[in-house]
């Protein structure tokens, strides 16, 4: 079954999910205890994947709100420079509310020639006073990186990481666009935000998880910060 993946892939990602989090080091930076909470949701997510051989559950209708399309849509875009602050970007056609990102470009006084490389900051307000406004000046006006703050469905696992996915895939499909480099992706999280972009820096190769539009753009990542 196309999107499938097997009981040895999973099992060899927790396994090394799990030495992980006794030794909280690299990709996975320092989740700490959020980590060791999420294990069990990661087993119980990879469980219901593998047992669940209904293609209707692995491209997400049992968890959406709505409908989000099954299409890759093509549209023309403008060939102007693309404003600064892009915000509400629904990276789902007639998605949840919730799945829309906010996009911002450095400032045109600051850009350079060459594509941009993204941040994208995965949006967790209750775990922290929200910094956004602060964030995205800082990075605008330095002038050397995008910020994507995105933002997901409260559905827990694995309806979040179907979304988080699914607005890279987005951001990538739409790099030309914005002028992204498309090779220099990095995901930030913080608390069960953090965890998100543990699994989304560690599951770049399981197609699984993608599900929607553009799915012949990669979903993965270049780097993590948690």
């Amino acid at each position: 079954m196309e999107g499938s993946t097997s009981i040895e892939e999973c099992d060899s990602f927790l396994k090394v999910f799990k030495a992980c989090i006794r030794r909280p080091c690299g990709i996975l930076g320092h989740v700490g205890k959020c980590l060791k909470r999420g294990y069990s949701r990661i087993r119980s997510l990879f469980d219901q994947v593998i047992q669940n051989s209904d293609r209707e559950c692995l491209n997400g209708a049992n968890i959406e709100e709505t409908d989000p399309g099954r299409t890759n849509p093509t549209r023309e875009e403008p060939e102007q420079d693309p404003d600064e602050e892009n915000p509400n970007i629904r990276y789902v056609e007639n998605g949840h509310r919730k799945q829309t990102l906010d996009l911002y470009l450095p400032r045109l006084s600051g850009r350079q020639s060459e594509l941009t490389p993204v941040v994208i900051y995965i949006r967790y307000d209750s775990c922290m006073m929200d910094n956004s406004r602060a964030l995205r000046d800082y990075v605008q006006n330095i002038g050397e990186y995008a910020l994507a703050f995105v933002d997901y469905r409260d559905d827990d696992l694995p309806a979040a990481v179907y979304d988080c996915k699914a607005a890279i895939r987005w951001l990538r499909a739409h790099a030309a666009h914005y002028k992204l480099d498309p090779d220099c992706f990095i995901v930030w999280g913080k608390c069960d935000a953090g965890l998100l972009a543990a699994i989304l820096g560690t599951t770049a190769h399981l197609r699984v998880f993608d599900v929607g539009d553009y799915l012949n753009t990669s979903s993965a990542v270049q780097g993590v910060m948690a």
